[in-house]
């Protein structure tokens, strides 16, 4: 006789753990150094089930995160400005200011730029209408330019692929408002995220990953 087993008469076993992951622990691979805003947890030490034939499925979620607002609005991606200046038709003079990272106001970043580029003849203004800067060079010029590879572009209210020229005089006025503001939020994104069978499919390389939540600052 052939015996029928209906769902009901399955028993189903349902196990949760919970994680901790910090950047303070030593779980976690710190990618970027101290500045620990990259870093690599490898989830298979704690959800490894490629030999357990008894694991139907397996599912993730995250329930809670605290995340530090910690990051300067200049940072050491964003903190390089490049000017090209023409002194002599064909003799051109290329210098680089970085800034210190930090939390800046337009104000203080103008009293910066002046610390740093006064000596070569340039200073920097705001007009309070607008919210735009000037940089203005005194000295031997036939214009100025700020080059493509200058990576506060957006800080400053530029964009580094146009290159602002002051057009053979010695003021240029970025083309758009100075930007000041920190981050919105934080996207939170899980890379290894496909399973199949108990097994976690690694992948090679940086890619995008797919969204697992945002948190708001």
């Amino acid at each position: 006789m052939t015996q029928h087993l209906k769902s009901e008469d399955f028993i189903t076993f349902t196990d949760t753990k919970m994680l901790y992951l910090s950047t303070k622990s030593a779980s976690g691979l710190l990618l970027n150094g101290d500045y620990k805003s990259w870093v690599r947890y490898n989830l298979r030490n704690y959800i490894n089930f490629q030999d357990d034939p008894s694991v139907e499925s397996v599912s993730i979620s995250v329930p809670y995160v605290t995340i530090c607002n910690s990051n300067y609005i200049i940072n050491a991606t964003n903190n390089v400005l490049v000017i090209e200046n023409t002194i002599t038709f064909g003799t051109l003079v290329i210098t680089t200011y970085v800034f210190p990272e930090g939390n800046y106001s337009a104000d203080s970043f103008i009293t910066t730029f002046n610390s740093l580029a006064s000596a070569d003849g340039y200073a920097m203004t705001l007009n309070r209408t607008t919210n735009r800067f000037t940089i203005t060079k005194t000295g031997t010029t036939f214009g100025f330019r700020l080059l493509s590879n200058s990576t506060c572009d957006y800080i400053m209210g530029f964009s580094a692929s146009v290159e602002p020229t002051s057009g053979g005089t010695a003021s240029l006025t970025c083309p758009r408002v100075c930007n000041f503001l920190g981050n919105a939020s934080y996207q939170i994104v899980c890379v290894n995220s496909g399973f199949q069978n108990g097994i976690i499919l690694n992948t090679v390389g940086i890619v995008t990953g797919k969204q697992i939540g945002r948190a708001h600052v």
